[in-house]
């Protein structure tokens, strides 16, 4: 399957063909970006890469948005502040990305998470849009 990347240019609804790569390839190289842009705190670079109706699920989502039952975000204001909550709550909180398994148009990973506090693992389910952008992306602790 192919997937074409569009490129927006001079902020009007002007699309340009950027280029085309296999599917596959773009999910793997949209897991490394998300991981080294939240490594190196650039959140806005990895918030970039979710589609404007994207919906990211983690227990987490309790923790900084106690009156969300269903542990779900859908708008970047709030990713945004889950983000910056998060980040905040651990400094040296750095990941990882291992045991990457592409499905169809699913990746599933292992992230490693260290911390000052210690090490954990979470898994990680990301789907993308015909655009290349994360529409779906699942943390789950076990």
């Amino acid at each position: 399957m192919i997937i074409i990347i569009y490129t927006k240019l001079l902020k009007k609804n002007i699309f340009l063909l950027h280029q085309t790569m296999p599917y596959k390839k773009i999910l793997l190289k949209v897991i490394h970006l998300l991981i080294d842009e939240w490594n190196k705190t650039q959140l806005e670079a990895f918030i970039e890469h979710f589609s404007d109706d994207f919906i990211l699920t983690s227990p987490n989502v309790k923790l900084i948005f106690p009156e969300n039952e269903n542990f779900e975000l859908r708008t970047k204001s709030k990713l945004r502040t889950y983000l910056d909550k998060l980040k905040n709550r651990d400094v040296d909180f750095k990941v990882s990305g291992s045991k990457i398994n592409l499905e169809l148009k699913t990746a599933y990973f292992t992230m490693d998470i260290e911390s000052a506090s210690g090490r954990s693992k979470a898994f990680v389910e990301i789907r993308l849009n015909e655009y290349g952008k994360v529409f779906y992306f699942k943390i789950d602790y076990k």
